[in-house]
């Protein structure tokens, strides 16, 4: 699970595209999962509430600070937080 006290590793591609898809999608996991992984509609309900569940902390974190509804220069602020992550990964 990830933690943001605990060293922070760099999201696969498919994770960051899945938590962008969940803003996109209103907060809707499970249509977030089956925009990205595919599968059936109890497949995407599981592997909704599992990424919900693993990026609790990156999800609050996005919601508290407003960037869910940020767009600056064509840039989502999601995208930006995404971003300063794996910027902070990498020094780690």
């Amino acid at each position: 699970m990830y933690n943001k006290k605990q060293s922070i590793r760099k999201l696969t591609e498919k994770e960051e595209a899945w938590i962008k898809e969940f803003f996109k999608a209103s907060g809707n996991a499970s249509e977030a999962a089956q925009r990205i992984y595919g599968g059936s509609s109890g497949s995407s309900r599981v592997k909704g509430f599992r990424r919900v569940k693993k990026f609790e902390p990156i999800l609050v974190d996005i919601q508290q600070r407003g960037l869910d509804k940020m767009e600056c220069q064509g840039i989502s602020g999601v995208k930006f937080y995404l971003r300063n992550l794996e910027r902070k990964s990498e020094e780690h």
